[in-house]
Order: C-alpha cells, then structure tokens, then sequence
C-alpha cells in the first residue's frame, strides 16, 4: 500500500496496511507520510510545496524537513532533463569550486558529481544533528531502485538512480546510513503498466505470496545494531568562518591525530561553512582548513569522546 495507489488515508486502511504487513512477516513499517503536497500529517511546522528543492543551496540545507527531496527530481540527466537544480546560487558555488564560467549540461559528469557531493554532505549533517540530540537513533534511507539493476545498463553508473537523482549510494557513501531500497510504487512491469486496481493489488499479493514462501517464511529476526549498542568511535562537527562571520564554502579540511599526526579525515564545508567527519577514534585531534587562499589562524585542536560529537569553530583573518 503506498500513497500512490488505495494509500492510507483512512483507519480502516490504516488498519489493512499493518495487517497486511503482518501476513508477509515484516517485522518493521517505514511510512511515507509526505510525499509533494499531501502530508498525512496537520503541522504547519511542514512545509506543504510542490517543488523540489535544491540540496547544493545553503537555505534549502538549513531548512530541510521533507525527506523525500534529498535527491535531484527524475529525468535530471540529458534524457528528457528537468533543469532542476541550476539555481543562481548553485551555479555560482559551482563555479566558485571549479573555475567554470559556463552553464553545464545535465549530463556533464563534474557537475553531476559535485551534485552528488551536496547530497552527501547534507545526508551527514542530518546524521550528525540527530547524533547529538540521541545518539541511539538510526538513520535508514529509502534509497530509489528506478526500473531494473545495474547489470541490465552495463554498470551502476548508467543506471537512473546514479545518473540522474543523484541520490542512490549517497547516504551510504557518506558514512551514516543504512540502506532500505523499495519497489516505489508498483511491485512488478504488470502492475506499472495497468490502471487497475485490482491488477495492482493482485500483483503486489503475488509478491507478497512469493516472499514468504522462501525468503521470508518466517517473521525476521530484528539483527544486533552493534555500532549502536557498543560504540567505540565519536564524531566531529564544524563550521568555518571569516573574521566577519562570513561562512566559507567549500573550504577543504584535514583531521589529523595530535599524536602521531597521521590523517584521521578529511571533508569540505557546505555552503554554510559546516563541515562534518563521522567515526574517529576517541582522542585529542588538530583540524586545519587546508585551502589555497586562506590567511591568518587556520587550525583548531578538539577532543573526541566515543558516542559524541565534538564540536569546533575554525575563525580564520579572511573578509574585511
């Protein structure tokens, strides 16, 4: 069931959903409650919009809620593209990073790497900031499985997900996330290809049939989340700032242990000068905005605690 189909607009769906779930011994349900603008929710707290916004933008990263646009929308690639994602901003932080002066085409791989690199680091600071309220909270990501795998295209990278949300492999590749993938909204070719309801319906039972009669033929076992119940490793969080308190953008960052002084990480700041490192061992570390450019102090010094997430400011002599 999904907000796409019969949804669960009502108890009684509410109630067939979960029973449902049962019948196919799933032991967890992640629920989409906001999807563009029909929020199963009453919070004016969530934002009710129609448009996607654009992850390498500092405003939309400092005011994100709606989960479901930490992605690029369908089609941002040279097949049918959508041009979403060319704000001023985010053209000019690109140009910033890379020298350009052009306005890239949506199939041009730097580009399309650096948007994946916003996508990254804004799926790190959420982790990071939901660490430091409970640092036993999960972070799982429905990540988009678009058509078939990667063998069909020759390799992941020709697959839609990399090629053109952005968003597949993002959360994982940052560090901080599990991975949850889904069949979005029809669970076969069939169903995807019929208008019916009750097509739909029988092939998502055919599906579930198949499911516990040999994956899942009993319930599933919750396994052990030892990086949560046994920690051993802390985290870092930061900022970069000129002496104005100019944030800076895309600033490089080296970690490296104050004993020793081998490297432990290495980041960039987004575009509100945060910056963050996940899973270093607990110790006394230097941190160092390594730009070209950069004057006056350019090192802090702070302490990791396992389970926590130490906090730094770097305040460098650039600006006026």
């Amino acid at each position: 069931m999904d907000a796409f189909n019969r949804g669960i607009y009502s108890p009684a769906q509410a109630d067939q959903l979960v029973a449902d779930a049962k019948d196919a011994n799933a032991n967890v349900l992640v629920v989409q409650v906001g999807r563009r603008c029909d929020c199963f929710c009453n919070d004016a707290l969530y934002p009710r919009t129609d448009a996607f916004i654009d992850p390498a933008h500092p405003d939309a990263v400092d005011y994100v809620v709606n989960l479901d646009y930490i992605r690029y929308p369908d089609y941002n690639s040279a097949n049918l593209p959508e041009r979403l994602g060319y704000s001023q901003t985010s053209l000019r932080r690109l140009a910033e990073e890379t020298g350009r002066s052009d306005v890239p085409s949506a199939d041009d791989e730097e580009f399309s790497q650096w948007r994946r690199d916003q996508v990254s680091a804004l799926v790190r600071q959420i982790y990071l900031t939901m660490y430091q309220r409970d640092s036993s909270d999960r972070l799982s990501v429905n990540g988009i499985t678009y058509a078939v795998g990667p063998q069909t295209y020759g390799g992941w990278e020709n697959t839609r997900p990399y090629a053109e949300v952005m968003q597949a492999r993002a959360a994982v590749s940052a560090g901080v996330a599990g991975w949850n993938g889904y069949s979005y909204a029809n669970p076969s070719m069939t169903a995807t290809a019929s208008t019916d309801p009750a097509v739909k319906d029988a092939e998502r039972d055919r599906l579930a049939q198949s499911l516990t009669e040999s994956l899942f033929s009993e319930p599933a076992a919750v396994p052990e989340m030892d990086w949560k119940t046994e920690l051993t490793t802390g985290h870092l969080a930061g900022t970069t700032v000129d002496r104005d308190g100019t944030p800076l953008d895309q600033a490089s960052i080296t970690v490296l242990r104050q004993h020793g002084g081998g490297l432990a990480g290495t980041a960039r700041t987004d575009g509100s000068g945060w910056f963050g490192v996940v899973d270093l061992m607990p110790g006394r570390y230097r941190v160092r905005v390594t730009e070209a450019g950069v004057t006056g102090p350019r090192i802090g010094f702070v302490t990791v605690s396992t389970g926590e997430v130490a906090t730094l400011e770097i305040r460098t002599r650039n600006g006026g």
